[in-house]
């Protein structure tokens, strides 16, 4: 997860010297992403699909993400969704959970799947 504030950095820039920045202009500082990974909530969340060698389709199929509003309170929330592996298919270990977090309205989220009940283990 990123965010767009702290102090600006240089413009980094493209072959031809244009500043790349959103929407290729420079007003002020240009855009620059900050890791606030840890202490949000979303450190918790681990992605998994099929075993390292991804031998088949099913295990390099890769998942995704939402971004919505599912209690209706103004901020966006999130969803990831998770994969699974042939283990878990067969029972032979737990299976991947999705994650749906509560926005804090604070660049904070807190796990909520399990009160929404939306933790899709297959």
């Amino acid at each position: 997860m990123g965010v767009s504030t702290g102090p600006p950095h240089a413009a980094v820039h493209d072959a031809q010297s244009r500043p790349i920045t959103a929407g290729g202009f420079v007003d002020g500082a240009p855009v620059v992403f900050q890791d606030v990974t840890k202490g949000s909530g979303l450190e918790k969340f681990q992605h998994r699909s099929g075993g390292p060698e991804k031998a088949t389709i099913l295990e390099s199929v890769g998942s995704g993400v939402a971004l919505l509003d599912y209690d209706n309170d103004g901020w966006l929330d999130i969803y990831l969704v998770n994969g699974s592996t042939f283990p878990a298919l067969n029972g032979k270990e737990p299976a991947p959970k999705a994650m749906l977090l509560h926005n804090n309205h604070d660049r904070t989220f807190t796990d909520v799947t399990e009160k929404a009940d939306v933790a899709n283990e297959r």
